[in-house]
């Protein structure tokens, strides 16, 4: 796992401004950043993604199965279901950095509150510092 940052913060703490302007700021000086997206609500994000979790599961989709299905999520419930599955194919953040290659900062966020999202990254991201 490469090193990097992990941003953890409530709704519109500033995470995906943090993350664009640490994007910019690490291009402006030549290094290589990649930006990660951990969170299954967001769907504007103001940088460049290389992984973005939304491509495993999506928030809305999570809740309109549920609410299909008559059990009927709400957001924290639905984020909560989609960092259970996130944790379940791990394999596919891994490989999705692996393919990224090489030496290179992760810039990534998740949002906190959330107990399971907050145990999985703990447990698994080491390299990461979370801020």
């Amino acid at each position: 796992m490469p090193f990097g940052q992990l941003l953890l913060g409530p709704p519109g703490s500033g995470k995906s401004t943090y993350c664009n302007g640490m994007h910019q700021f690490l291009s402006a000086i030549g290094r290589k950043c990649s930006v990660v997206n951990l969170d299954p609500a967001n769907d504007a994000l103001p940088y460049p993604c290389a992984l973005d979790v939304r491509d495993l599961v999506k928030l809305e989709d999570v809740m309109r199965a549920e609410e299909e299905e008559g059990e009927g999520l709400g957001p924290n419930g639905g984020v909560m279901w989609a960092m259970e599955e996130l944790e379940e194919r791990w394999g596919w953040l891994e490989n999705g950095l692996k393919e990224l290659g090489g030496r290179f900062s992760v810039v990534g966020e998740a949002k906190s509150g959330v107990e399971s999202a907050d145990e999985l990254i703990k447990e698994r991201s080491r390299g990461l510092c979370a801020l």
